[in-house]
């Protein structure tokens, strides 16, 4: 029987991003490590769905996942609140894009945090 992959949600700033955050997560998907399978929450047309659901689809998405990998140097509610939800039912979180100076707040909610895309993937698997 094939083993399952690992699943990972994609977190990271939408709104006031020229490309709503699409580059990034086109490029993590591309580098997925063998034995993952990257979710991506772009994929839902935002504009279509009422805000109440698309929250309830991103936070059941997030509980299927065995890590969540966030982009942190766009500030957003979202990903937040996301990165908060993850923590409290015991979904590692990998941060990157570190804003200097970083709050207390970003380092206590999540496993690690790294300045570049391609450590915080290869970090992933140190977490699960």
């Amino acid at each position: 029987m094939p083993m399952s992959k690992k699943r990972c949600y994609l977190a990271g700033g939408i709104f006031g991003l020229a490309d709503r955050g699409q580059t990034w997560r086109e490029e993590a998907i591309a580098m997925t490590p063998p034995g993952w399978l990257f979710i991506n929450p772009n994929t839902v047309e935002i504009d279509q769905i009422e805000p109440r659901d698309l929250i309830n689809i991103d936070l059941a998405t997030i509980l299927t996942c065995q890590a969540v990998l966030a982009r942190v140097s766009h500030p957003s509610w979202g990903t937040a609140m996301e990165i908060f939800f993850a923590c409290s039912h015991h979904v590692p979180v990998i941060a990157w894009d570190i804003p200097e100076p970083c709050s207390p707040w970003l380092l206590g909610h999540t496993a690690c945090q790294w300045t570049s895309l391609k450590n915080a993937m290869g970090d992933l698997n140190n977490h699960v």
